[in-house]
């Protein structure tokens, strides 16, 4: 997994070669404990963006939404809430 900071509140997830089951472990810690906005991953098959547009499971998500292109998921989460 490589996180990227775009802004002080943004992080940029790349899941590219990740399991899916390791995948949604550091995503959701990643949702319940950080200020990430973006999260996106690049894989040639769908597990990867499936998990993330319809697999994750936090009261701190309040969007999920496809990206600029079908390897990127946008996720916005609820501010104030941890």
């Amino acid at each position: 997994m490589k996180i990227m900071r775009k802004t002080s509140s943004t992080l940029c997830v790349d899941i590219h070669g990740m399991r899916e089951r390791e995948a949604k472990f550091r995503l959701e810690s990643l949702i319940e404990n950080g200020s990430a906005d973006i999260i996106h991953g690049f894989n040639g098959g769908t597990v990867l963006q499936s998990l993330v547009r319809s697999g994750l499971e936090s009261k701190r998500i309040k969007e999920i939404r496809p990206g600029d292109n079908s390897g990127q998921t946008i996720i916005i989460l609820k501010q104030g809430e941890k």
